[in-house]
């Protein structure tokens, strides 16, 4: 019997262009079930000293209210900290519960990881 699919896989990375930017590539589901997944991934990374996120939510499936309360979360933490927090290409159905909800007016978002490095090292 196959295994069954993690609800949320996260792979942490520092960027190619700049070992300062840790890169988030999310895939499956962002939700209640998984959202402590995704709280510990980015503390550990704050903890490591960490201030500026490239969230790549490019396969990403789905995100919901408690998905959304997090980022919002690590947003605010890294802003009051001197960074920031890029979303690197959601997927249409992401975006679109984003911007449904008037997040997408909040959410810094990138279509490259150039833009999402660019506006990053503008904001420190």
């Amino acid at each position: 019997m196959e295994a069954k699919p993690k609800p949320l896989a996260i792979d942490a990375k520092p960027c190619d262009q700049d070992a300062e930017i840790i890169v988030l590539a999310l895939s499956g589901y962002l939700d209640t079930h998984t959202v402590l997944d995704f709280d510990q991934a980015m503390n550990r990374r704050l903890e490591d000293g960490f201030v500026r996120f490239i969230v790549d939510a490019g396969n990403l499936n789905y995100i919901s209210s408690a998905g959304i309360g997090s980022l919002m979360r690590f947003v605010q933490e890294v802003r009051q900290r001197g960074g920031g927090l890029v979303l690197l290409q959601p997927s249409e159905r992401v975006y679109a519960v984003l911007d449904l909800l008037g997040f997408a007016l909040i959410f810094k978002f990138a279509s490259s990881i150039e833009e999402a490095v660019s506006f990053l090292r503008e904001k420190t």
